[in-house]
C-alpha cells in the first residue's frame, strides 16, 4: 500500500514537472517574440532595403529545452550593433532584461 502511494506521487510530481517544462517553453518563446517586434520597430538604424530588419527573429532550442536565440540574419548586422548610437539587437535585450530576470 505505501509503495501504491509513492508511485501515485511521482506520477504526480512527473506531470507537475511536464507542465513547469511547458509553461517555461511558453514564457521564453513569448520574451524571444516581443524581443523580435520590438527590434523590428525599435532599432534605430536606417534600413535602405528592409533586409536588416526583416531578418531579425528567433528560435527555439532544437533540443526541446526551455530557451531560444534572437539574432539578426544579415552579415553585417554587428558592424550596427558596433556603431555608437545605433543597436540591432543590444537595445531590445537591455529593455527586456527586467523581464527576463
Amino acid at each position: 500500500m505505501v509503495l501504491d502511494g509513492a508511485m501515485e506521487a511521482l506520477e504526480g510530481l512527473d506531470r507537475l514537472v511536464d507542465h513547469s517544462e511547458r509553461g517555461a517553453k511558453i514564457a521564453v518563446e513569448m520574451i524571444l517574440s516581443d524581443m523580435r517586434d520590438y527590434s523590428k520597430n525599435h532599432a534605430p538604424f536606417m534600413d535602405r532595403t528592409g533586409n536588416l530588419r526583416n531578418s531579425i527573429q528567433y528560435e527555439m532550442n532544437p533540443d526541446g529545452s526551455p530557451g531560444g536565440t534572437l539574432y539578426a540574419g544579415m552579415e553585417y548586422a554587428i558592424y550596427v550593433e558596433l556603431r555608437d548610437g545605433y543597436w540591432v539587437l543590444q537595445g531590445a535585450i537591455d529593455y527586456f532584461e527586467p523581464a527576463i530576470e
